[in-house]
């Protein structure tokens, strides 16, 4: 946030910075995801109800509240939140697949789908 925030001019940053917020503060949830999954994964943890799926859901959810929300006033930033609503949605998948990945491949995918926000790149979003 703080790049792309130091490239605004002065008198509009406030208005920038709060529009930034909200994809700032899902990242850094989606971040927490990643690593609460692949610590789940590699300790062998028996899958528990709201272990990995149940918070990824809850993430996934979050993420297309404010894709609606963001959406509304400004598309781009809509279209950010879909992109981290994808990738958590792809670790709840990963999650109904740990038992036929290995904990490295589980590890990869994960970050793997980190990168999700990067197809938008590939779109023109």
């Amino acid at each position: 946030m703080l790049p792309a925030a130091s490239q605004v001019p002065g008198g509009t940053l406030g208005w920038y910075a709060r529009l930034l917020l909200l994809p700032a503060m899902y990242f850094a949830a989606l971040a927490w995801l990643n690593c609460y999954a692949i610590g789940r994964w590699e300790s062998a943890a028996p899958i528990l109800v709201n272990g990995v799926a149940g918070k990824g859901g809850l993430v996934g959810a979050a993420g297309v509240a404010l894709a609606l929300l963001a959406g509304a006033g400004a598309p781009s930033v809509g279209w950010l939140m879909a992109a981290g609503t994808a990738s958590a949605l792809l670790i709840v998948l990963l999650e109904r697949a740990r038992g036929r990945l290995t904990p490295l491949a589980l590890r990869a995918a994960a970050d793997l789908v980190l990168l999700t926000p990067v197809l938008l790149l590939m779109f023109g979003r």
